[in-house]
């Protein structure tokens, strides 16, 4: 996927996300809405989550490489 549909995808994740905060924030939510909007919140993280995660090898830090590179014996930061 190109990086501005990741964009894109993203900032729409943040506005479901944005949505569902004010589902959960407002008092007359009843309990099975704040039951639903808790279930999405976590599958919306958890997608926003795998979107972030490089692909190929899953790792979201830009050293990763080095410990593909690295020597067993080398020390971990």
């Amino acid at each position: 996927m190109p990086i501005s549909e990741n964009v894109r995808s993203a900032e729409a994740i943040h506005r479901k996300l944005d949505a569902i905060a004010a589902v959960l924030s407002d008092p007359a939510t009843t309990e099975h809405e704040r039951t639903n909007a808790e279930t999405l919140k976590i599958r919306l993280e958890k997608q926003l989550r795998q979107e972030a995660t490089p692909e190929g090898h899953g790792r979201t830090s830009c050293f990763g490489w080095a410990e593909l590179t690295c020597s067993p014996t080398c020390p971990r930061l």
